[in-house]
């Protein structure tokens, strides 16, 4: 399997809960997304708060955009909305996992 079928097969499933493919986004926003899902696919990362959680490590201190960029790019695609949805608890549980 290729990368590109690969990242098709991510959006099919999960198209559902995906968001950040809508056309009200700028380009530089859905190229940073993109970018996201496929750091998703290369580590085998789901998209639950665990996943998320590996894939911003993996991007974070793995890929030349480091920490400050990706929280800059974060903020233009206003991607905390996600954060919201949990409790404080249900992040440092997480956080805890990755690091375990």
């Amino acid at each position: 399997m290729t990368l590109g079928e690969a990242l098709e097969e991510f959006y099919r499933d999960n198209e559902v809960h995906l968001s950040h493919n809508s056309a009200d986004l700028s380009d530089e926003v859905r190229s940073f997304f993109k970018s996201h899902d496929i750091a998703h696919v290369i580590f085998g990362c789901n998209i639950s708060l665990f996943g998320e959680g590996a894939v911003k490590i993996w991007t974070i201190f793995g890929t030349s955009l480091g920490f400050w960029n990706h929280l800059s790019d974060y903020k233009k695609a206003s991607a905390f909305r996600l954060a919201e949805q949990f409790i404080w608890y249900q992040e440092l549980g997480n956080a805890l996992k990755l690091f375990l």
